[in-house]
């Protein structure tokens, strides 16, 4: 398993992105387990930044989504 130490140099800023080796990185560095309710975890190095990350696996997501009326929320 790779090292749990971010890669030198200052931290990068966020930025909402991802670029086409990120996914092939992930696959070949991230472990794969099951935690509390059976929920899927990737844990690995981050494939931008090196951070070591612990995200969970969904099937679905949502971004950019606009407001549609009073009372909803961006999510």
């Amino acid at each position: 398993m790779p090292s749990q130490d971010p890669q030198p140099g200052p931290p990068l800023p966020f930025r909402r992105v991802t670029e086409a080796g990120y996914a092939d990185t992930a696959a070949r560095t991230f472990a794969v387990d099951r935690g509390p309710g059976g929920v899927v975890r990737l844990t690995g190095p981050c494939p931008r930044c090196g951070a070591w990350i612990s995200p969970p696996a969904v099937a679905e997501t949502v971004r950019g989504r606009e407001t549609t009326g009073p009372g909803l929320v961006t999510v």
